[in-house]
C-alpha cells in the first residue's frame, strides 16, 4: 500500500514538473516570436495577442510580469486607436491589481479607464461589469458608500439591458454590503446615501431594501 501511494506521489510530482517545463517552453517560444519580428514582421494585432497570451501564462506566479505584458499590449492598442482592445486590457490590468496584488486604488483607476472606453463604444454590459469590480475594490478599502453607489449603477445598467444574471449579482453585492454595515457606526449615513441614489435612479426595489436595513439599524 505504501509503495503504491509513493508511486502515485511520484507520478503526480513528475507531472507537475512536466507542466512547468511546458509552461516555460511556451513562454520562451512566444518571447522568441516577438524577438524574431525582423525575420517575419508581426502586425500589431499579432503582437497584442502574444502579449495577452504571456499575461495569461504569467498569471499564476508572476503578477509583475502580467502587468508588464498588459502594458506592452496596451501601448500597441493605443497606437492603433483600438478602443475595444484598450478597454479590455485596462479591465485586465484592474483585475490583476484587484486579485493578484491587492492594490485596490490602482484597480479602481484601471477599471475607471476601461469603463470610460466602454461608454465610448456603447458596451453597456462591460460598463456594468466595471461598476461591479469598482464596487468590490471600494468594499475592500472599506469605502462602503462608494461601493454601494457602484453596485447600484451596476444594477441599473443591467436592468436597462434586461440582463437578469447581472441584476442578481448586483443585488447580492448590495445585500452583502448592507449586512456588513448593520453594526457600522456610519451605517445610517451609508443607507441614507443609498436611499437618495435609489430615488434618483427611480429604483423602487433598492429604495425599499435600503429602508428595511435602515430600520434594522434604528432597532
Amino acid at each position: 500500500m505504501k509503495r503504491t501511494f509513493g508511486f502515485i506521489l511520484f507520478i503526480m510530482f513528475s507531472s507537475l514538473i512536466l507542466i512547468a517545463q511546458d509552461l516555460d517552453a511556451t513562454i520562451e517560444h512566444l518571447k522568441m516570436e516577438l524577438q524574431d519580428d525582423n525575420k517575419r514582421p508581426l502586425s500589431n494585432e499579432e503582437k497584442i495577442k502574444i502579449y495577452l497570451q504571456l499575461a495569461n501564462l504569467y498569471w499564476a506566479d508572476s503578477p509583475e510580469k502580467v502587468l508588464e505584458s498588459y502594458q506592452s499590449a496596451l501601448i500597441l492598442a493605443q497606437e492603433q486607436n483600438n478602443k475595444t482592445d484598450e478597454a479590455n486590457i485596462y479591465k485586465s490590468i484592474g483585475t490583476t491589481y484587484l486579485l493578484k496584488i491587492n492594490h485596490y486604488e490602482n484597480a479602481i483607476e484601471s477599471y475607471s479607464k476601461a469603463l470610460n472606453l466602454y461608454l465610448e463604444i456603447n458596451d453597456t454590459n462591460a460598463v456594468a461589469a466595471c461598476y461591479n469590480n469598482i464596487g468590490i475594490s471600494y468594499n475592500r478599502l472599506g469605502k462602503y458608500d462608494l461601493a454601494i453607489q457602484s453596485y447600484l449603477m451596476q444594477k441599473k445598467l443591467n436592468e436597462d439591458i434586461k440582463y437578469q444574471k447581472g441584476i442578481s449579482y448586483a443585488k447580492k453585492n448590495i445585500e452583502n454590503v448592507y449586512n456588513d454595515l448593520l453594526n457600522d457606526p456610519n451605517a445610517i449615513s451609508y443607507f441614507t446615501d443609498a436611499l437618495m441614489i435609489s430615488r434618483q435612479n427611480h429604483d423602487t426595489v433598492s429604495w425599499e431594501e435600503a429602508i428595511r436595513y435602515l430600520a434594522e439599524v434604528y432597532q
